[in-house]
């Protein structure tokens, strides 16, 4: 078959192929094995072309073998008058071309599609050249190639000192007089096994951040941090606290490259990580005034809540003890204040949806935190010019109450990502399992930039319209409910409504657990939500054997008071979140999942006492919820959260409940907890 003029006709990567883009580092700075006076061979032997376009494309073949299957014989040699192409066919049709241009393309049955991958490095050393003639000036001779032990890597030097490289790890760096600096530009995919893939949506802002370093700006690469239940274990070996993680929504962390910025020793030691491109990066991190904190995010399968929220974690305490303030709470360094109180508002799935104009469709967001509007503006407007859509672009400013800097002085910080209730648990874990590359995050600094601080933000007024209307039903059914525990345990009840994190001033001022009150007072806020009506904790105590609780409510998720409502439970020596119960708000979230809708009837008629109901309970029932709490669920099973886990939730342990109701349709945060009725808790102390 003819090989016709191939097209860079842009394709679905996942449909064939992921890019890696994980750099490693070449050489260090200055490194003498790496001197450009080495022993150099300039790059114009065929035989060599022959090798690396059938190196390449085996490569690609023995990665994708269902795919291409069966090689049709070897690899052929075409010369024309546009230079010498190599291409090797399989049986089922499809075929490998390593082109004259010095790219590779497939051949799907019907047409040649560009992969955007360089079997010739010098093709991609010269697209870099290209793009930056400003910065590289006059070449300094021809691409040369020199090998060392881990492979042979292929360098262009320019007059002025400057260079591109083509190392043997598949990446292209740069020099830029100091250090090699990655440019997340692959030109042979012959990557290390332990380097992974990222979804082809991310790779147009990988490539903008790949660039930012020929524009004077630092950026360097982290990783991030999920927090399931062995990562509770070391948070609480530090803090002796999980700070009340939803375990119906688990967190993920960015890991923010360190630089040169102050860690405190009593408790950052146990959470560093090393960034595939070997940079130190840990959760805690502190910002300047010339920093950024940019994280690209591909949107996870369809959920009911996506947040992105940024915190205040400690502060040195003296600002407030000088202010006669006693701090609430105190981190392991008995000299600093914790305060985990909220930068300002979440940026959650809604306001991606209303900005962006997109949900969970696979695209890549970005999220740029900083104290400087400069900064933002800058990075924005660079964006902008490099063809990218800057509806994706979303900003997270640190304000004035804030205290930047990298020193011991300055505050230190900490992001969560809230990923909650998904409508496909197996397309959710094979996101969260390639969270690593699904979620990319960076430290952008630019000294060059002027400052321009933000002031406090302000959290978006709550709204909500009043359940009120339920709360005669609301009190019939637990009094109901704990008649009958009362019998069934042959011990009294004790029948308590939940207490209340936040609320709203008849000004409109959110007061209680809200970042900016934690931050001007010295209190903790627990890692406050504002995308949450408010935090409501009830208190169970201790449960074994068939020892039972009841939790009633209004399903918030049927008045419209949220998108969604989750019921989590907590070991209270600990703080940690072992287990949860949720109901979604299908008209809000596109999809109907939990186990409060229905719960009230259901558990009524299932304990025979549907009939001991009021006329006007039994037809508001719909808008309530039952949960039972037991270690052993003899009763109601469907609508009952069974802790049989006694690892994290020990017999002796004893128990809390909380409940979120979050995002109140039509708005980008919870509603107005004054106006939704509180849960109550049924125990037998």
């Amino acid at each position: 078959m003819a090989v016709g003029k191939p097209r860079k006709t842009v394709v679905s990567i996942a449909v064939l192929l992921l890019i890696t883009v994980f750099c490693l580092n070449p050489l260090s700075a200055g490194s003498a094995g790496y001197e450009h006076t080495s022993t150099e061979l300039p790059i114009n032997d065929a035989n060599e072309d022959s090798n690396a376009a059938s190196a390449q494309i085996n490569i690609l073949s023995n990665q994708y073998p269902s795919y291409f299957g069966a090689k049709s014989g070897t690899v052929t040699a075409v010369t024309t008058t546009s230079g010498t192409y190599y291409v090797q066919w399989f049986t089922n049709g499809t075929a490998l071309l390593a082109s004259s241009d010095g790219y590779m393309y497939y051949w799907d049955s019907s047409s040649w599609n560009y992969l955007g991958i360089s079997w010739k490095a010098n093709a991609m050393i010269n697209e870099t050249y290209n793009l930056y003639p400003w910065y590289f000036g006059t070449k300094l001779g021809d691409v040369t190639t020199a090998t060392t032990a881990s492979g042979t890597y292929y360098v262009q030097w320019f007059t002025n000192g400057t260079a591109i490289l083509a190392w043997t790890d598949g990446y292209i760096y740069f020099w830029n007089g100091t250090g090699w600096n990655c440019m997340w530009t692959i030109w042979n995919s012959n990557i290390t096994a332990s380097n992974t893939t990222v979804s082809d949506t991310s790779l147009p802002w990988i490539a903008w951040m790949s660039t930012l370093p020929l524009k004077g700006y630092g950026v360097s690469r982290g990783n991030v941090y999920v927090v399931d239940n062995a990562a509770c274990e070391k948070i609480v070996s530090v803090f002796g606290t999980c700070f009340g993680n939803n375990a119906a929504a688990p967190y993920i962390i960015p890991q923010v490259p360190i630089a040169d910025t102050y860690m405190d020793t009593y408790y950052t030691n146990d959470f560093y990580s090393t960034s595939p491109n070997g940079v130190q990066s840990n959760m805690f991190y502190r910002l300047s005034d010339n920093d950024a904190l940019v994280t690209i995010l591909k949107l996870p399968p369809r959920a009911a809540y996506l947040g992105y929220q940024g915190y205040l974690f400690s502060r040195n305490a003296t600002i407030y003890t000088n202010d006669n303030i006693t701090p609430g709470a105190y981190t392991p360094d008995p000299s600093r204040a914790e305060i985990f109180g909220s930068f300002g508002n979440d940026i959650n799935n809604v306001v991606i949806s209303r900005q962006a104009g997109i949900q969970w469709d696979g695209s890549s967001v970005v999220y740029i935190t900083t104290s400087n509007k400069t900064l933002r503006d800058t990075l924005v407007a660079d964006a902008k010019a490099s063809g990218l859509n800057t509806n994706l672009i979303f900003t997270e400013p640190i304000g004035a109450n804030i205290i930047t800097g990298h020193s011991a002085s300055a505050d230190d910080f900490g992001t969560l990502i809230r990923y909650a209730l998904p409508d496909n648990e197996t397309l959710s874990n094979l996101w969260k399992q390639t969270v690593q590359t699904n979620i990319l995050v960076y430290r952008v600094s630019n000294l060059n930039v002027p400052v321009s601080r933000y002031a406090t933000p302000a959290y978006t007024p709550k709204e909500g319209s009043s359940e009120s209307m339920y709360q005669s039903s609301l009190s019939e059914l637990s009094t109901i409910l704990a008649r009958w525990l009362e019998v069934t345990k042959k011990r009294p009840t004790i029948t308590e409504n939940m207490i209340t994190s936040d609320n709203v001033t008849s000004t409109g001022e959110l007061i209680g657990l809200a970042g900016a009150n934690c931050i001007a007072k010295g209190t903790s806020c627990l890692g406050d939500d504002q995308d949450t009506d408010a935090y409501r904790l009830g208190i169970i105590g201790k449960l074994q054997g068939t020892d039972l609780a009841i939790v009633t409510g209004v399903n918030h998720a049927l008045t419209g008071a949220a998108s969604y409502v989750s019921l989590a439970i907590y070991n209270m020596d600990t703080f940690d979140g072992v287990a949860s119960a949720s109901q979604t708000n299908p008209q809000a979230v596109g999809f109907n999942s939990g186990m409060l809708t229905g719960s009230a009837e259901a558990v009524l008629r299932q304990l025979n006492l549907y009939d001991s109901a009021s006329n006007a309970l039994k037809a508001q029932l719909p808008m309530l919820y039952v949960t039972l709490i037991s270690r052993q669920c003899e009763y109601a099973a469907d609508y009952c959260v069974a802790l049989t886990d006694t690892t994290d939730l020990p017999l002796s342990s004893r128990i809390s409940v909380t409940q979120r109701a979050y995002v109140k349709p039509g708005t980008t945060s919870g509603a107005n907890p004054d106006t939704l009725l509180t849960p109550q808790v049924i125990i037998t102390p």
